[in-house]
C-alpha cells in the first residue's frame, strides 16, 4: 500500500522542480490577478467601483492613455488576508518598481485560527446563538 501512495505522489509532484513552486503554492489568489488587472490599467470599474474626485479622474485618464496602473496602492481586506496574499503582495512588489502595494488587513488568517473561527460558529449554532 505504502509503494502505491508513494508512486502515485511522486508521479504527481514530478512537476515541482523549480524552488520557487510547491503543491501548497498551487491556488493563485484572487488578489494576484486584481493586481495585473490594475498594473494594467484595466480594472472593470463595475466590479471595483471607486470614489472619484475632480483631480483622480485626471489621474485615472493619464493611467489609461499610458495603459499602466498608479504609482501606489493600498489594498486593505475585510476579514482578514492570508499568507498566500502577503506573498503575493511581496512577490509583486520586488518584480515591479514602477507600482508599490501596500496590504492592510484586519487580520492575518492562518490555518489555525480558520479552524478556530469555524469551530466557534459550529458552537453557536449548535447553542442557537450567533458567532462572535
Amino acid at each position: 500500500f505504502n509503494r502505491g501512495v508513494n508512486a502515485v505522489l511522486s508521479k504527481g509532484l514530478k512537476g515541482f522542480s523549480s524552488s520557487e513552486s510547491n503543491a501548497y503554492m498551487l491556488h493563485e489568489p484572487l488578489l494576484a490577478r486584481i493586481l495585473k488587472l490594475v498594473d494594467k490599467a484595466k480594472l472593470p470599474e463595475d466590479k471595483y467601483p471607486f470614489r472619484p474626485c475632480s483631480s483622480y479622474k485626471s489621474a485615472v485618464d493619464a493611467f489609461r492613455t499610458l495603459k499602466r496602473g498608479p504609482s501606489e496602492l493600498i489594498v486593505f481586506i475585510v476579514g482578514g488576508a492570508t499568507y498566500a496574499e502577503c506573498r503575493v503582495v511581496d512577490m509583486f512588489n520586488e518584480r515591479n518598481k514602477q507600482m508599490r502595494v501596500v496590504l492592510g488587513a484586519t487580520s492575518l488568517l492562518s490555518t489555525a485560527s480558520f479552524l478556530e473561527s469555524v469551530a466557534a460558529r459550529a458552537d453557536a449554532k449548535k447553542n442557537g446563538g450567533a458567532a462572535a
